[in-house]
């Protein structure tokens, strides 16, 4: 009797301990796969403004977009790709969709003799009539103090000494470059290798073979600049920057090029020009920041 006892119960507890097993389980199918949640995805779609069609990506969240190749638009040189004022950044993650446009700038032939093809905009600028950024000569990134002390070749405080671009024997170690390398050249640095800076002879080509008329454009001064084929490009009036301090915004158009002025080395060439006259021939202090215009380099 007691075996007997003893054997119904062990029968009960193994039972009990079976259906246990069997009844557990997890989120598992019957299968015995896991379900793995679809990964979330977004649509990256690039505006060209009327250039060569890029296809619309689809990026997995938090993955980043392929950079795509460069559409063509005739006329215009494709600067990048744009999210609101700011250039995309494609090594950050995607997390919604988003629209990115390519920036132009417009190639303007205005008909010169030498066949230089104008940039209708400044360096920085998004529009003509923008300002842009401003450039100490022969730096390529625009800062938010002009001076000695920080211009790049200068060797003292005062511009009276430097290790580039030197024709005078006063002013420290000859090297007699007169005109900036592509190295040094804001236009080269910022646009790429078919960019330049405009030497002091195209300026004055400029100067000999186009009308110059102040006018306004979208509420900035300047002077257009029209071609005897018709077309024209416009420089606005954006001053020049010292110290820390913007002067004759509005009044005074003040553009490097890429020559130095070879009798006092502490100055570069620069055009200037205001409402009543045009100097294709300026200079100005290397440490004063000033405007950019390209042109195409042949």
């Amino acid at each position: 009797m007691k075996k007997t006892l003893r054997f119904l119960m062990l029968f009960a507890i193994g039972l009990f301990l079976a259906l246990s097993v069997t009844s557990c389980g997890d989120d598992d199918d019957d299968d015995g796969t896991s379900v793995d949640t679809p990964a979330k995805t977004f649509t990256v779609t690039f505006n060209t403004d009327g250039g060569s069609e890029v296809v619309a990506q689809n990026v997995e969240e938090d993955k980043t977009a392929t950079k795509p190749e460069n559409p063509k638009k005739d006329g215009f040189y494709f600067l990048g790709w744009y999210a609101g004022d700011n250039l995309y950044d494609f090594s950050q993650p995607v997390s919604n969709d988003l629209t990115i446009t390519a920036l132009w700038v417009e190639e303007v032939d205005l008909g010169l003799p030498s066949g230089t093809i104008w940039a209708a905009c400044n360096v920085g600028a998004k529009n003509p009539w923008d300002f842009g950024d401003y450039f100490a000569w022969g730096e390529t990134t625009s800062k938010s103090n002009y001076l000695w002390a920080t211009l790049k070749y200068c060797e003292d405080n005062n511009g009276d000494s430097f290790s580039k671009y030197n024709t005078q024997s006063e002013y420290g170690n000859v090297d007699n470059k007169t005109t900036l390398e592509r190295s040094d050249d804001a236009a080269t640095a910022n646009w790429g290798s078919d960019w330049c800076m405009p030497t002091q002879q195209q300026f004055q080509e400029l100067k000999d073979n186009c009308t110059w008329t102040w006018t306004t454009r979208n509420g900035k001064n300047g002077c257009e600049v029209k071609g005897k084929n018709g077309n024209s490009i416009f420089f606005p009036a954006a001053g020049d920057r010292s110290g820390t301090y913007l002067f004759n915004e509005g009044s005074n158009g003040s553009y490097w090029s890429s020559s130095l002025r070879t009798n006092k080395p502490d100055d570069g060439r620069r055009l200037s020009f205001y409402s009543d006259v045009v100097y294709p021939d300026g200079w100005c202090d290397r440490t004063n920041g000033l405007s950019v215009r390209p042109v195409r380099c042949k």
